[in-house]
């Protein structure tokens, strides 16, 4: 589907017509803090929360839309206001029709 952020691949209901009004929605724990080829995209890091054993990212695109993302003890720390390409793989985006 075409969003404001780009194209997004996901599972959606086979009933829904091309071209319906939709919802795309993920969780915070399916964004990868990596860019793989399934719907990257592109933000920056507008806040992250230590919360024990997860860390919470806030995220904001350049359209100024904001998702959050939970990573369990990362890689490499990411710093408030860094940039990256984050991803979310097909089968963790759900389409919903959008109703009235």
């Amino acid at each position: 589907i075409r969003t404001a952020l780009g194209i997004l691949v996901g599972e959606g209901h086979p009933a829904i017509p091309v071209g319906a009004p939709v919802w795309a929605g993920f969780r915070p724990e399916s964004v990868q803090l990596t860019d793989h080829s399934e719907n990257p995209l592109a933000c920056q890091i507008s806040r992250v929360n230590y919360l024990g054993d997860i860390e919470e990212y806030v995220l904001r695109t350049a359209d100024g839309t904001r998702f959050k993302a939970f990573a369990q003890n990362p890689a490499e720390e990411l710093p408030d206001g860094r940039e990256l390409r984050c991803s979310v793989r097909r089968r963790d985006v759900l389409i919903l029709p959008r109703t009235p």
